[in-house]
């Protein structure tokens, strides 16, 4: 089932709320034709996993590197792309991202609601509570943050 959705508290809508027939699986979708930063990508996907939904942002072009990472799909369907006459036909957008293998957004969304997400990252708010502590753990152990250790060379190659 899609849907527009919006939340209890009706601060904010989901662009496009996708939910399994058993309705144990809920993709949040955000379509995202203007460029935005990476706390809002971060806030937003915060929101959504706060909230028990699987968040998705699908966009016309890849995220900038950031140690948060958040569900990200590329179609390259932007504010300048041609909006089809039949909206159905978005779902033979082709799609790329970094953790899944589907071809087309329609069937990227059916599997995430089939089969799950396989997002292994965590929340925003985990990634970042997993790198404080990380940076910790260095900072305790004397390495600098960013500091990369190197291995030590064995008695026969000095």
């Amino acid at each position: 089932m899609l849907s527009v959705y919006p939340h209890d508290s009706r601060e904010w809508i989901i662009d496009v709320l996708a939910e399994s027939d058993d309705s144990r699986r809920r993709v949040a979708s955000e379509v995202q034709l203007s460029s935005q930063s990476p706390a809002k990508y971060r806030r937003r996907s915060q929101r959504y996993f706060g909230d028990g939904l699987f968040p998705i942002s699908i966009g016309p072009r890849r995220l900038e590197d950031n140690l948060i990472r958040v569900p990200f799909f590329v179609t390259g369907f932007g504010k300048s792309s041609e909006i089809p006459a039949e909206p159905g036909r978005l779902m033979d957008l082709n799609v790329t991202c970094d953790f899944r293998e589907e071809d087309t957004l329609g069937t990227l969304v059916d599997n995430l609601l089939q089969r799950g997400h396989g997002w292994n990252h965590g929340s925003p708010e985990d990634q970042a509570a997993r790198h404080r502590k990380e940076r910790s753990a260095m900072l305790d152990s004397g390495m600098r943050p960013g500091a990369v250790r190197r291995p030590l060379m064995s008695a026969s190659r000095r």
